[in-house]
């Protein structure tokens, strides 16, 4: 029986090409729009939920007030450099606790057997100096070697990829040796792990030994002055192991205390008052509060709002196909009557009709994928992150897909055939057109429903549309085009070169001027400062970004 439904409905598609055109096109660009909006929302909420005690880790946050008013000044996911240390004394609960600190683009270079033979390379994310305990908070799969020795001075753990590209085969860098920055600080791999998944908000791809930060910078990392310093020179992150069961507001009640024996802003007369805070990592991504060292969260209302896009534009596909199945009741009265008459009952014309409609939906879903598909590429740039369709790795998408297709079925499919499996056989044979005015009040009340939706998408684009464009188009005092950032390598030997290089430059046609400079204007490699004037022990607030020029910047 349910065959010779599929049967009917397949060939009933077939007579009417234009009808089944435009509900299945409908459909499908409802069902490409929503996959690709709930891809992007799965993608966001799931960063790190791979971790297998991501229930227990937690992330020490600061936030920054005022003293008069209480007024919040800042919110930050970095601490102090002798913070992690100071949680190990203060909350022993803790199971395990990891420092890491952002290592920025370090230039590394790949010894040869000779100078000409050396390799060198510019890693933009992904280097850090970390603990060994981070590895035992995280989940890491090691393919050779493990982050133990960690423990010591100027060793290096490797991801895969990076190894492979420093060495050919990951199977060789155990026991190799690179060189970093201008000063060739020389690190030795003791191990290589497994990328990470891109959802993560600890990218790291490269870890330097923690301790290796003592011989490499002349600040004493335990100063006490450094408590008042976060994003100057360091950008540190502590992460906590809490044991199951521990109640984390307990310890929370102790963190005003330790502010106040550590930070001592009351006692040097601090305008500002720091609160600290043990913020949990399936928070982390979604909190704009507090920036991570990726810095790629869609903030929480645009996923809403994403999500709320994609819900409109399912309905105004349902409201499609509801619309075109009603317009077309007169026209299948008769259908109906015939049925009737022979016997059909208003059970099995309801299966009919949520066949058709099921068969439809079906089409529609595997054209919306295979266009899902072809727009994932630009979904990926718009993002700027790497999406995946692939159901074998993402079974959660055939869910929704199924899910969406039984609802899109049931919606779709309930009225039009509740509407239609309800002519009377007379009344049908007659034409009489009586028994359609409810149909026909409700499908002007879709219509309009669906016109309003339409209307507040088309708004809202367009505001977007010229808000990007005003970003875009504002004068903001200088030629972006005609502007060229170059990342320059940092050795000592190069930098004798640098007046030669832009001598030359200046020689080429077109060219104003050139200029060396730390980093663009636009970058997140910053350093803060704080600035002090005629021996007053209260800093200017707020503090200054420094950016390190020559005179034509």
């Amino acid at each position: 029986m349910v065959t010779n439904y599929f049967k009917f409905a397949f060939r009933r598609l077939i007579r009417h090409r234009s009808f089944s055109l435009i509900n299945i096109l409908g459909l499908a660009i409802g069902i490409t729009a929503s996959l690709l909006i709930y891809r992007v929302i799965e993608n966001e909420t799931s960063y790190d939920s791979y971790q297998t005690k991501k229930d227990q880790i937690y992330r020490v946050v600061a936030t920054t007030s005022t003293r008069s008013n209480g007024e919040i000044t800042g919110n930050s996911g970095s601490v102090p450099l002798p913070l992690p240390d100071a949680i190990r004394l203060d909350f022993p609960q803790f199971e395990k606790v990891a420092a890491t600190v952002n290592a920025g683009t370090p230039q590394v270079y790949i010894p040869g057997k000779s100078l000409s033979d050396e390799k060198q390379y510019k890693e933009n994310t992904g280097a850090f100096y970390a603990e060994p305990s981070l590895f035992e908070i995280f989940d890491y799969t090691w393919l050779a070697g493990n982050a133990s020795r960690l423990k010591e001075p100027n060793t290096v753990v490797l991801c895969k990829s990076i190894a492979d590209k420093y060495f050919g085969d990951w199977k060789q860098a155990v026991g190799k040796t690179i060189e970093l920055q201008s000063w060739r600080s020389k690190f030795l791999v003791t191990g290589v792990f497994q990328d990470l998944p891109q959802n993560t908000d600890v990218p790291i791809s490269m870890a330097m030994s923690y301790i290796t930060l003592h011989s490499l910078t002349s600040t004493d990392i335990n100063n006490s002055n450094l408590w008042q310093y976060t994003d100057n020179v360091f950008k540190t992150e502590c992460f906590l192991l809490s044991p199951k069961g521990q109640d984390i507001n307990t310890l929370k009640k102790q963190l005003p205390a330790f502010v106040e024996k550590y930070y001592k802003e009351a006692h040097d007369h601090k305008p500002t008052v720091t609160t600290l805070g043990f913020q949990p990592l399936k928070e982390i991504h979604l909190d704009d509060r507090f920036d991570t060292y990726k810095g790629d969260a869609l903030p929480l209302k645009e996923l809403w709002s994403l999500g709320l896009i994609g819900l409109f534009l399912l309905l105004i596909a349902c409201i499609n196909f509801i619309n075109l199945a009603t317009a077309q009741s007169v026209t299948r009265a008769k259908e109906i009557g015939v049925r009737k008459v022979l016997g059909g009952d208003r059970g099995s014309l309801v299966k009919q009709f949520l066949g058709e409609a099921a068969l439809i939906t079906s089409m529609a879903i595997i054209l919306g994928y295979i266009m899902a598909l072809f727009a994932l590429p630009y979904v990926d740039q718009l993002t700027q992150k790497t999406l995946s369709l692939n159901i074998v790795d993402y079974p959660s998408i055939l869910l929704f897909l199924v899910s969406i297709g039984l609802a899109i079925t049931f919606l779709a499919g309930f009225y039009p055939a509740f509407v239609l499996s309800g002519f009377h056989p007379v009344e049908a044979f007659r034409n009489i057109k009586t028994q359609t005015v409810l149909g026909l009040s409700v499908r002007r009340s879709l219509v309009v429903a669906q016109f309003v939706i339409a209307q507040l998408l088309i708004i809202g684009t367009l505001v977007v549309v010229r808000q990007m464009n005003f970003f875009r188009d504002r004068p903001m005092g200088f030629e972006k085009k005609a502007i060229v950032n170059i990342d320059m390598p940092s050795d000592k030997a190069d930098k004798q070169k640098y007046d030669y290089l832009r001598q030359e430059m200046l020689r080429i046609p077109g060219v104003i001027d050139a200029s060396y400079a730390m980093d663009p204007p636009s970058s997140d490699e910053k350093i803060y400062n704080s600035i002090y004037y005629e021996n007053n022990p209260r800093k200017v607030s707020p503090d200054f970004e420094v950016q390190f020029a020559d005179t034509s910047y």
